[in-house]
């Protein structure tokens, strides 16, 4: 049994992290100039389908997700067809109904931020070993997270368990 002292200990742990990765985003990918009149600021401006699940249009992604730092090193993916246009979380969860590893995915909700991935197949990043979910789109790492960001049409998602060295953010 875990004590409530674990739990916030635990819980503050996330919180960290979550201010770390968050502090890396702001001070580095979303500090370009404004962009023109009328032009989307980031990909996380992207104009989020209706709040219904039946108004987004149909699209194909492709979900990785890869861990060769930590114990069971895998590499799983998730060849999602035909699903309406929804924030990536959306994809994420249908990702688990298709493919091993990803049904084991944990995410915490921060108010005014949304979720964060904690942990992955059971790989969780965590502060002291300084590891994370690193998400990205191709080889660009994403601005956003996974309530804020829709992927497009044939994009190819992955999740990435890094450091935050190797991932340019120390």
């Amino acid at each position: 049994m875990v004590s409530e002292k674990s739990r916030v200990v635990f819980s503050m742990d996330k919180v960290c992290l979550l201010v770390i990765v968050s502090c890396a985003l702001l001070n580095g990918a979303i500090s370009s100039p404004s962009p023109p009149l009328g032009k989307k600021p980031s990909q996380c401006s992207k104009e989020l389908p209706d709040s219904c699940a039946l108004c987004g249009r149909y699209i194909n992604v492709v979900l990785k997700a890869k861990n060769v730092l930590n114990g069971s090193n895998f590499n799983i993916e998730a060849k999602l067809s035909g699903v309406r246009k929804q924030p990536l979380l959306y994809f994420l969860e249908q990702a688990g109904t298709i493919s091993p590893g990803f049904n084991k995915f944990k995410s915490t909700y921060y108010k005014g931020l949304g979720y964060f991935i904690d942990s992955i197949n059971g790989v969780e990043g965590s502060v002291a070993s300084k590891t994370f979910w690193h998400i990205l789109s191709g080889n660009k790492a994403l601005e956003c997270g996974v309530s804020s960001y829709v992927p497009e049409d044939g994009e190819t998602i992955l999740f990435n368990f890094t450091t935050y060295k190797a991932a340019g953010y120390e």
